[in-house]
């Protein structure tokens, strides 16, 4: 299965460009942000941070979309890796959490609970 530690760890801090709304010369409000790696953000920022919706583009071809606090994964979202395996569910401090799907690319698809990052088991 595919991993957040294969390759999907997303850039906190270092912005090459940011294309959006400023408060005091730092990203604040909606916006795009590229990195060095060449991952790009589209979304919300409060105060330099990702906050709220976002897209997460990643350059190795994976993607998160869904709710960020404080530059972390937390709330609902979407993460779609490029060997084509997609899980939607529940995230909490940047890692898998509560309960959610994952499709892998032939088709299985499984309904887990997760607790920070590890499966607990198939619900079904």
């Amino acid at each position: 299965m595919s991993d957040e530690e294969e390759g999907e760890e997303e850039e906190k801090e270092k912005i090459v460009t940011w294309i959006g709304e400023l408060v005091n010369f730092i990203p604040h409000g909606k916006g795009v942000a590229s990195f060095p790696n060449g991952d790009i953000f589209e979304g919300s920022y409060k105060l330099g941070k990702r906050d709220g919706e976002g897209l997460y583009k990643f350059a190795s071809g994976a993607q998160f979309e869904g709710m960020y606090v404080d530059n972390i994964k937390n709330g609902y979202g979407v993460m779609k890796y490029p060997d084509g395996g997609v899980y939607e569910g529940h995230w909490f401090l940047d890692k898998k959490h509560g309960t959610g799907t994952y499709k892998y690319q032939s088709g299985d698809l499984y309904k887990v609970l997760w607790q920070l990052g590890k499966w607990l088991f198939q619900i079904w």
